[in-house]
């Protein structure tokens, strides 16, 4: 049985009220309930004349300070429309809960067993409100970051990794029907069961990190292959360290690194997975004949082999120079001078295409090449000398298909037959 309040408080009242002396010569019955009522419900002064009113506006005031003690309403402009009618219906809900018990809480004096259960309930219910706009804080600030990752494609595209992004962007998109519990934490429920909001999977993007390390043992060894002739081999003590070091940063950032590697086309924008032997490997694992370290393993020895073949065409680059001459060599490409065949005066340079296949050749000028301009320079003139096929557009005359030197002898000629007489005078 519950405690209710003692009214003992009003009992003492009433019988100090029959003493004359603390009134006077009459008894004032009204004004003894008043003060007994205020004594037992330690609230302050009240009129004498309307006891019910009394009553009444005491547990107004008391009520009104416990709902001071919820927590503000949400904001619910940021909060996706489709969801907005279950916040509101839970939010309601619970301030009418709130007040109920606030009601019955006044019925029991302070410090009994059945007011802290109260007050316990009333708290929960505080802290239920307080918690729903955590979770969608927290769902805003997610939904936020993935589809910033997606749209800067970041975001990793192993297989794993790829299904959990579809199941976050049918989420973060309100594909799912919302579901609140009774302490505030929110749910997504569809046709592939229900998901708590701190159960979502998260998601790995690239591991960009992995791929610069990556890119530049193959840029060194290519550049070593060219300007000094070193052939790198798996027996030599830089070459294990280079590959040691990169077996640990790829263990260091774990699976999604290794799958990045694999899937993202990080490193030269081609994705190893397009390698039939990394393919046959990544199966193997995934049906568990092969470990996570063996591939990793594989991965690794793969990529050191494409380093050693840099170092070998970087080598065979800088022999081609040598044995043509005069050519030189633009980082990847090999560029070949293009002289004023009559003066013999180098005017530009120009992509040899037998060295990286048949493409008509592009060029650098003389002055973009001696400013250190790389040919692939997106701010480099797109000018194509006028004897290569395809060429489109007026000529930079330097770009003039030369003349041999019968062909300017032959022109003199007949420019001096075609020139005027003198006048005499």
């Amino acid at each position: 049985m519950r405690n209710k309040r003692s009214t003992t408080g009003n009992d003492r009242a009433l019988a100090q009220a029959q003493k004359g002396n603390i009134y006077g010569r009459f008894v004032d019955v009204g004004a003894a309930f008043n003060q007994g009522l205020m004594m037992a419900t330690k609230a302050g002064a009240a009129p004498t004349t309307n006891p019910a009113g009394s009553i009444k506006n005491n547990y107004e005031i008391k009520l009104e300070k416990y709902l001071d003690n919820l927590p503000p309403d949400m904001d619910l402009a940021a909060i996706p429309e489709v969801y907005r009618g279950n916040i509101q219906e839970f939010l309601m809900d619970q301030k009418l809960n709130y007040v109920n018990l606030g009601n019955q809480l006044m019925d029991y004096e302070v410090g009994t067993t059945d007011y802290l259960e109260i007050q316990s309930q009333m708290s929960g219910i505080s802290n239920s409100m307080k918690n729903l706009k955590n979770q969608f804080d927290i769902y805003g600030a997610n939904k936020k970051e993935l589809t910033k990752d997606i749209n800067e494609d970041r975001t990793s595209l192993s297989i794993e990794n790829q299904a959990n992004i579809n199941l976050l962007r049918g989420i973060y998109n309100e594909e799912y029907s919302l579901k609140i519990d009774g302490v505030g934490n929110i749910s997504f429920v569809g046709d592939d069961g229900e998901r708590k909001l701190s159960e979502l999977p998260g998601y790995e993007n690239k591991a960009f990190g992995i791929a610069t390390g990556m890119e530049k043992l193959a840029n060194d060894a290519y550049d070593d292959g060219f300007s000094k002739g070193i052939i790198i081999s798996d027996g030599d003590a830089n070459f294990n360290r280079n590959k040691n070091n990169l077996k640990n940063q790829i263990q260091k950032g774990g699976r999604n690194s290794l799958m990045s590697v694999i899937h993202d086309g990080i490193v030269a924008d081609t994705p190893m997975i397009d390698n039939p032997m990394i393919a046959e490997n990544l199966r193997r694992y995934y049906e568990g004949s092969l470990s996570y370290k063996g591939l990793t393993d594989i991965v690794v020895d793969t990529y050191m082999d494409a380093v050693i073949e840099n170092s070998v065409q970087g080598a065979a680059a800088s022999k081609g120079r040598k044995e043509r001459g005069n050519t030189v060599s633009n980082k990847y490409y090999s560029m070949v001078p293009i002289k004023d065949e009559i003066t013999g005066e180098i005017t530009g340079y120009r992509r040899d295409p037998y060295a990286v296949g048949q493409y008509p050749a592009l060029v650098l000028t003389l002055e973009e090449y001696e400013s250190g301009m790389q040919f692939n320079d997106p701010n480099r003139s797109q000018v194509k000398p006028a004897n290569e096929p395809g060429n489109v557009g007026p000529t930079i005359p330097e770009y003039s298909v030369p003349k041999n030197r019968a062909q300017a002898a032959e022109k003199q000629r007949e420019d001096d037959a075609n020139a005027g007489l003198p006048t005499l005078g």
